[in-house]
């Protein structure tokens, strides 16, 4: 099995998806978001990548059974029916709704992915199920880190990191590595179990807490406390 970590999104090409399994990884807040939203019953979760795309998606569609959702730099976009806080994806607001999805990091890596024939969604919060899910798939992967405006991202290498520390685990040293791979796996071992503190640290996780978003924080640190993998394929997110 062969596992390469891209440090962000910028870098990906069509050639370095050939079969490959990606798994996009963008832990403050799009993959703890979309599981949420999930799990609460969203209908579906629809990832674009700038406001004009989501606008003009949704006025081609009934707005009966959708929903604006996203940020730009944190913030709630203007027209928006909800942001990118975990809190606000609750059954009463989105159950049975389609989420058309804007985000600042997550959206674009998910969208720069969709030529791959599956993208699973992975985060702290689910991280176990995507890890079976990638083990009973046999694929290479490729993990795309969404990373901070173009920019490294600390907690989505950790995130990475462990992913590829759990197969190692699974799979002993048979496993192929690049050396994004291997530097996550390094920068895992230095945060193991203080995943809190590590998106406290992080220069994204103190910008939220700047926007009063601390308690977005915790949410997003929970190792597995959801239970289900999110697939985008052919433009839509779903449960596996």
């Amino acid at each position: 099995m062969k596992a390469d970590l891209i440090l962000t999104h910028i870098p990906i090409t069509d050639e370095k998806l050939k079969n490959r399994l990606v798994v996009m990884v963008d832990v403050l807040r799009t993959s703890s978001t979309i599981c949420i939203a999930l799990k609460n019953n969203a209908r579906e979760v629809i990832p674009v990548s700038c406001v004009p795309d989501a606008m003009e998606l949704a006025g081609n569609l009934s707005r009966d059974n959708i929903l604006l959702c996203g940020e730009r730099e944190g913030k709630l976009i203007e027209g928006f029916d909800l942001g990118n806080s975990p809190f606000e994806y609750s059954s009463e607001m989105v159950e049975g709704k389609s989420l058309i999805y804007c985000s600042t990091n997550g959206s674009e890596a998910l969208v720069k992915s969709s030529s791959a024939h599956l993208t699973v969604v992975c985060g702290f919060i689910n991280m176990s199920a995507c890890l079976d899910y990638i083990l009973k798939s046999k694929s290479d992967i490729i993990i795309v880190c969404a990373g901070n405006n173009g920019q490294f991202a600390m907690e989505d290498t950790v995130c990475g990191g462990m992913l590829i520390y759990l197969i190692r685990q699974e799979i002993g040293d048979e496993f192929e590595m690049n050396d994004g791979s291997e530097a996550a796996l390094i920068l895992f071992k230095r945060y193991k179990d203080k995943y809190y503190r590590l998106l406290q640290r992080c220069s994204h996780g103190r910008y939220l807490k700047s926007l009063n978003y601390e308690a977005d924080l915790k949410v997003c640190s929970e190792v597995d406390s959801i239970n289900l993998v999110p697939l985008y394929q052919s433009g839509k997110i779903t449960v596996e």
